[in-house]
């Protein structure tokens, strides 16, 4: 019975005093994961869409997209057809409005039985062929002073800045900014409102009206946008129902402005996968297996620069592809840490802006478990203290380049074939929607990763070999009380 206890002190003294190796996983007292975890999101409401309310701006700008369907069937009809029967089948008829809007008024349109009656007949019926301008920040006032919480707006025109004669174009293009902010800001529940902006682009049989209301014929194609407007959960859950039925309809671009930063609980670092240095992790015992707290081993980094890998799962995040590969889109805590870059997770492999593919280690599978990218973050082997690693809220590029440069028009539309799958202006209003969410959300982050970085403890190299000496003294002394004890026999 002495022996067994005596082996079981020797097993235990050993084990605590042996310094872990690289990359081995301990477990530590640490705080919650959600203390470590930054998030302006709270508890998920219920929310439920009460009434989808659809807007075409019609003006002569928009009859192009809508000939006779005798003539031809257009994708700007078939996509806003789509939208509609989509709507209808997921809300209810009764639950589904259409109207034609413009700064006169706005026209109900009986879309029960015959959808494809969206054309120019039924536009320059309702509007004695189209009079009737279309100031953008007044129809946005006009439809957010009408909405209700459970209820959806989508909104769908060309959205081409067009000013009043006499109107200084640059100062014109500001205000239009400003009094989009100002309704977006003062609307009811803008804390929650949320915005999802789809381009499309068309085929066109129709005049385009440039800056001076001058004619052009002959554009083939141009550029519209879809604005789907609610509360943040109802045009997240509208917009999974709806954008992959209109996407077959020459879908180009996505940008969902969202008001809230995201919780992103599936992230953790990699002991040994693209590494550079040597790295001891700790593992909160709560924290399913997630690694957010790192040891350096300087004793073992020769470089001045380490590298480690962090893997998230960005799933949710309402952005594209591209602007996730984007290290300009992301902000870091510390001007010495650097992001590399960011690569894609594919069957167990982390796929790189080269096109290099990186097996995740064996070790390492359980962590990166669900992850969709990984982060390459360099810092110096010395740094001690907090990564913040957070996604910015940028506008994204296409929103650049669907607009007509400041400083230019569109008069040389016709012989400009860029400026033909542009829109003028409408930078301009996406930024006034943006500059209010900033003012609602002013951290303007889409979601923020946490690690703990420290280093390893002066001495713990020689606290272990005292350990292994002291367990070898004991070892020593258990084989020498087992001799004496045969001998006694």
């Amino acid at each position: 019975m002495k022996k067994v206890v005596l082996f079981s002190f020797l097993f235990l003294l050993i084990a605590c005093a042996r310094e872990p190796s690289r990359g081995e996983v301990a477990a530590s007292i640490a705080t919650t994961e959600e203390s470590q975890v930054f998030s302006e999101v709270s508890e998920e409401k219920p929310n439920k869409i009460g009434k989808v309310k659809v807007y075409i701006e019609n003006t002569l700008s928009m009859y192009g997209y809508l000939p006779e369907k005798r003539v031809v069937n257009t994708d700007f009809r078939n996509a806003v057809n789509e939208l509609l029967i989509a709507s209808k089948g997921s809300y209810g008829n009764g639950n589904v409005e259409l109207s034609l809007i413009n700064n006169a008024t706005s026209v109900n349109v009986n879309i029960d039985n015959n959808l494809d009656n969206i054309d120019v007949k039924s536009l320059t019926k309702n509007y004695s062929q189209g009079r009737g301008s279309s100031d953008f920040d007044k129809l946005f006032k006009d439809l957010l002073q009408d909405w209700e919480d459970e209820e959806l707006l989508v909104f769908i025109a060309d959205f081409i800045y067009s000013p009043d004669a006499g109107t200084e174009v640059t100062s014109g293009l500001d205000r239009l900014r400003q009094n989009i902010t100002d309704a977006f800001q003062k609307a009811k529940g803008a804390e929650q409102l949320a915005v999802n902006i789809l381009h499309l682009g068309s085929d066109f049989y129709g005049k385009y009206y440039d800056i001076d209301e001058n004619v052009h014929l002959g554009i083939d194609n141009r550029p519209y946008y879809i604005f789907i407007i609610g509360n943040e959960n109802n045009v997240r859950r509208y917009s999974e129902n709806i954008v992959p039925r209109v996407k077959k309809y020459d879908l180009r671009n996505k940008y969902f402005l969202t008001p809230s930063s995201i919780q992103i609980k599936q992230y953790s670092a990699l002991p040994f996968t693209l590494n550079t240095g040597h790295f001891l992790a700790k593992r909160n015992p709560m924290a399913n297996a997630h690694i957010k707290e790192v040891i350096v081993k300087s004793s073992l980094n020769k470089s001045p620069q380490v590298q480690l890998a962090v893997t998230a799962d960005l799933g949710d995040i309402p952005v594209s592809e591209e602007y996730l590969m984007d290290i300009n889109n992301y902000d870091l805590n510390d001007n010495r840490i650097i992001l590399r870059e960011v690569g894609v997770i594919q069957n167990k492999k982390v796929k790189l802006s080269d096109g290099t593919e990186e097996a995740i280690k064996s070790n390492d599978l359980r962590f990166a478990e669900n992850a969709t990218h990984c982060f390459l973050l360099s810092f110096p082997n010395t740094y001690k203290g907090t990564i913040e690693l957070s996604l910015k809220k940028n506008t994204p590029q296409w929103v650049s380049d669907v607009s007509i440069k400041d400083g230019q028009n569109d008069k040389d539309i016709k012989t400009n074939t860029l400026k033909q799958s542009q829109t003028f202006g409408f930078n301009s209003i996406v930024k006034g929607i943006n500059d209010a969410q900033r003012l609602k959300n002013p951290k303007n982050e889409y979601f923020r990763l946490t690690l703990d970085i420290d280093q390893e403890k002066t001495g713990s190299g020689i606290g272990a070999i005292i350990g292994w000496l002291i367990g070898l003294v004991i070892i020593g002394i258990i084989i020498f009380i087992v001799i004496r004890n045969k001998q006694r026999k």
